[in-house]
C-alpha cells in the first residue's frame, strides 16, 4: 500500500488498510488479552505504522493526535473493547453457549447494595499467572471495573457505543 500511496486518496488509503491490515490483526484480537506487553508494544506499532501511512506523517510525529483523529483505539482498548463485548452478549445470553457458561451473574448471599449492579461473579483461578488471562477471569473484572450505565445499556448497539467513547476518553486524555 505504502508504494502505491502517492496514487490514493486519504480515504481510499483508510479504506485499504482497513481491508488488508487491521482486520488481519483484529480477528479474533480478544485472545491477545493478558499478551507479554513486548507483543503488545509489536501490534501497536503497526498499528501506528498504518495510521502515518494513511495521513502521510514521519515517524517523529507524535501519533496519539493521529489515532484520535482516525477514531481508532489503541490495541490495548481494543482488545478489551472486543472482550468486554462478547462479556455483553453473553451476559444477555447472544453468544455462543460454552461462552455464556462462563459468564455468572453476582448474587450476594445476603442483601447488598451491589445485587443491582449487573455486575458478574469472578471466579477463582488455581494459577495467578496464567489464570488472569482465562476469558472466564478476565472478562468479569473488565466488565466490573466499567461504569454502571454502560453494563446497563439495554441493547449491543448502545453498549458498543458508550463502551468505545468511554475506552476513548481514558485513552487520550
Amino acid at each position: 500500500i505504502s508504494r502505491i500511496r502517492s496514487y490514493l486518496s486519504t480515504e481510499t488509503t483508510k479504506i485499504l488498510v482497513q481491508a488488508w491490515i487491521i482486520t488481519r490483526w483484529d480477528y479474533a484480537n480478544s485472545l491477545y488479552h493478558g499478551m507479554s506487553k513486548q507483543n503488545m508494544d509489536r501490534l501497536q506499532r503497526i498499528q501506528n505504522a498504518a495510521a502515518r501511512l494513511i495521513v502521510r506523517c514521519g515517524r517523529r510525529e507524535h501519533i496519539s493526535p493521529i489515532m484520535s483523529e482516525l477514531h481508532w483505539l489503541p490495541v490495548f482498548y481494543r482488545v478489551s473493547f472486543k472482550v468486554l463485548v462478547q462479556v455483553y452478549r453473553a451476559f444477555h445470553n447472544e453468544g455462543p453457549g460454552y461462552i455464556c457458561d462462563m459468564v455468572e451473574c453476582y448474587r450476594p448471599v445476603r442483601s447488598l447494595r451491589s445485587q443491582d449492579q449487573h455486575l458478574l461473579a469472578v471466579p477463582r483461578r488455581k494459577k495467578k499467572n496464567y489464570g488472569d488471562h482465562a476469558f472466564s477471569h478476565a472478562g468479569p473484572v473488565l466488565w466490573n471495573s466499567l461504569p454502571l450505565d454502560i453494563r446497563s445499556s439495554q441493547t449491543l448497539v448502545t453498549f458498543r457505543k458508550r463502551l468505545k467513547t468511554y475506552l476513548f476518553r481514558i485513552a487520550y486524555n
